[in-house]
């Protein structure tokens, strides 16, 4: 019986993983002396920023996250939740914010999302902040749909797995790296969403902690080189204990499976966290923390604000208020009894919360 070599299948669709190691090898003909730079090889870049100071990260558009959250161009962000606990849903509404009020344009890869259409539903849903579902009272119109889809066909790029599967290319880090240095080539974007971490096809060969500072030091490199705000969501490793409560901690960096590394290649770590989903699976009361951040002057401070998930729109609300409703044309409805949100739609796993007793 002929065994599958994993590491030699992973390397016909993952060039970065040589034969051999090749982290020494220096080119031919190249003045070794030329990588150093001196001070005064960066005098223009320093006096610039010495009169109009340097880049600050740009807002969320969110007033009350942006003291302890921003877009900051070339980080590389880490967003963990425990399943069910809206890390895709809040992440989407970020994505959706930037697009809408500043313009940007977004590229993702999120295979439990599929099929697409169905992602694109969600993000139309989100938009408009009603149902695309004919069997809810509160579907939009044909004319609003079709208005989300344009804006959406205009501002956001889906990697499709059953394209990849259809060109037997495998979704390792690598390969989404070179597709999106290849979408960038002929159409800018702003922001790289891959949700998440564990749905990539990963080189087991390689020892967990040692594989995982090489490719996130590739996806902080591909974040500085296009200039792209690059978000990789990651779920908390099992085993973590609960309170007496049942309930489950904030999750943090410390918490993701070989945390320490994320937390020395990440920028920015933060998570989204429903507080009383132990308690009762329909409350809306959620939490977004960060945890971890580079250039705290210019990106913001650790820190964590309190929201409410409102199903019947799919959006986040703080403070009572969402950017993305119209006054005068879209009340908002936050204010309804809870009880009369229809059932949670968090995420699209099929997994149970870790160590959930249900």
């Amino acid at each position: 019986m002929k065994v599958l070599n994993l590491s030699e299948k992973l390397r016909q669709f993952d060039p970065a993983k040589p034969e051999s190691d090749t982290n020494n090898t220096l080119p031919d003909k190249v003045q070794l002396k030329e990588m150093v730079r001196r001070a005064g090889d960066m005098a223009e870049k320093m006096k610039q920023q010495f009169k109009h100071g340097k880049s600050r990260g740009k807002t969320t558009r969110l007033p009350e996250l942006d003291p302890h959250f921003t877009w900051k161009q070339g980080f590389l962000y880490a967003i963990t939740g425990y399943p069910q606990n809206g890390k895709s849903e809040m992440t989407n509404f970020l994505a959706l914010l930037k697009a809408k009020f500043d313009g940007w344009k977004v590229l993702m890869y999120s295979p439990e999302s599929s099929p697409i259409d169905e992602l694109y539903d969600q993000l139309a849903h989100t938009l408009v902040g009603q149902s695309t579902d004919p069997k809810f009272k509160n579907q939009m119109s044909m004319r609003d749909y079709e208005t989300a889809i344009d804006f959406l066909h205009h501002h956001f790029y889906v990697i499709d797995d059953d394209l990849l599967e259809d060109h037997n290319i495998l979704p390792t880090p690598y390969n989404l790296r070179q597709i999106a240095m290849d979408l960038h080539a002929d159409s800018k974007f702003e922001l790289l969403i891959k949700d998440p971490w564990n749905t990539l096809v990963h080189d087991l060969s390689i020892r967990d902690d040692k594989y995982l500072q090489d490719e996130l030091r590739q996806e902080k490199r591909i974040a500085t080189k296009l200039q792209i705000h690059n978000v990789i969501l990651v779920h908390p490793r099992g085993g973590i204990e609960k309170g007496k409560d049942g309930s489950l901690p904030v999750p943090t960096d410390d918490h993701i499976a070989n945390g320490a590394m994320w937390r020395n290649k990440c920028d920015v770590i933060a998570s989204v966290h429903r507080p009383n989903y132990h308690l009762d699976r329909t409350d809306r009361a959620a939490l977004f923390a960060s945890h971890k951040i580079k250039k705290q002057p210019l990106v913001g401070i650790p820190g964590e604000i309190h929201m409410l998930f409102n199903p019947r729109e799919n959006r986040y609300y703080i403070n009572g208020r969402c950017p993305l409703v119209t006054p005068g044309e879209q009340p908002p409805t936050l204010y309804q009894e809870l009880s009369q949100f229809p059932a949670s739609t968090f995420e699209t796993e099929s997994t149970k919360p870790i160590d959930a007793p249900f």
